[in-house]
């Protein structure tokens, strides 16, 4: 259970005594983005905070500062994540010497945040731990700041993908959509698509084909012997 874990909150000043028991001991933080969604319970924050405290408890090494969890999965601008400000801030006042992150995804909106985050925690001390990466910021070098950028690219790519096809499902919703060229068995005409006969029925003959069982190369190989023999 959760009891079995040790927490020092960041804004606690410990004992002289308590301090000596835990000095040898790393000051862990995790940051994490959770779900709104009821649904989402991976990504709750009930789950979340047991996900780090089993990994705390696994490692006698460490000690669990706080979670800093925002709400959100995909990465927005700093100034709308609290919780990654007061994270910042105990790194700043030096509470922390170590931070655990899902993903670089996860930590920021882009690369150039992200290196510049990093560099910032590595001035106050602290190291930041990348687990689904396997990324360790104690052990920088230019082929993991490679990788952070290459991992924001394809978010990014994937990201506008997304939003092209929203783009079309909306546009063919409303019947707004125009394909830069008439498919095969069309033409445009006047902006609308019209219709062309002998073309058309050769589109309802491939598809009585497949409906048939053929595959796509017989399809091909027939239609292909039947244009060479015309």
């Amino acid at each position: 259970s959760m009891k079995d874990v040790e927490v020092i909150k960041a804004h606690n000043t410990l004992s002289p005594r308590a301090r000596t028991n835990f000095e040898k001991r790393l000051r862990v933080a995790a940051y994490c983005r959770v779900s709104t969604d009821s649904s989402d319970q991976v990504n709750s924050f009930m789950a979340q905070m047991q996900y780090y405290n089993d990994y705390i408890r696994q490692n006698p090494n460490m000690v669990l500062v706080d979670v800093y969890a925002d709400e959100g999965i995909t990465g927005t601008s700093i100034e709308k994540r609290p919780e990654f400000k007061r994270l910042l801030r105990d790194c700043e006042n030096h509470k922390i010497d170590r931070v655990i992150v899902k993903s670089v995804t996860r930590f920021a909106r882009n690369s150039l945040e992200c290196l510049e985050t990093i560099r910032t925690m590595q001035s106050c001390g602290v190291s930041v731990y990348f687990e689904t990466d396997n990324i360790d910021t104690a052990n920088m070098n230019s082929e993991l700041l490679l990788y952070i950028k290459s991992a924001f690219a394809q978010g990014e790519a994937l990201a506008a993908s997304a939003r092209i096809q929203t783009s079309i499902r909306m546009k063919m919703e409303n019947g707004t959509y125009v394909v830069s060229s008439a498919p095969f068995g069309y033409r445009y005409e006047l902006g609308k698509l019209i219709v062309v006969p002998e073309e058309a029925s050769i589109v309802r003959e491939i598809y009585d084909w497949y409906l048939s069982g053929k595959g796509f190369d017989a399809i091909a190989a027939t239609l292909n012997r039947r244009d060479g023999g015309g």
